[in-house]
């Protein structure tokens, strides 16, 4: 079972986090307040993201993952001992991050983002190798 079909692509969030002040106002101190705001109105009015240049997507996303909350922690056991399987959150938007591992995301949900955490990283959860299982 593959829950990676439960992830959303970030842009789908747009429409929720740009209503968020402290994105505008990381928008605007990234990009100057006339393109910051050209580009809030945009997205607010829901044109289509492909005709809203310069790195506004960059800064939003830079933006929510230095301002995520952790939501949930799950603890792996690797190679070099124990480490943490992080659930963050801002606003809308969860994502999974583990040390030595890429960000996995983006989910609608805390629920969904912890089930695919539980399965992608099964191997190293407690409890679930094979040596704790034989007779």
């Amino acid at each position: 079972m593959n829950l990676f079909n439960q992830t959303v692509p970030l842009d789908s969030f747009f429409s929720d986090l740009i209503k968020d002040l402290a994105i505008q106002n990381e928008l605007k101190a990234g990009l100057g307040d006339q393109i910051g705001n050209s580009i809030i109105n945009q997205l607010l009015e829901g044109i289509p993201f492909e005709g809203i240049e310069g790195n506004w997507y960059d800064l939003i996303s830079d933006f929510i993952h230095n301002e995520a909350k952790e939501v949930e922690t799950i603890l792996g056991e690797g190679s070099y001992g124990e480490f943490p399987i992080s659930v963050l959150n801002y606003g809308p938007v969860f994502w999974i991050e583990a040390q030595e591992f890429d960000s996995i995301g983006y989910f609608r949900s805390k629920d969904d983002a912890v089930s695919c955490a539980e399965w992608e990283y099964m191997e190293y959860l407690e409890g679930d190798n094979e040596e704790d299982n034989e007779d």
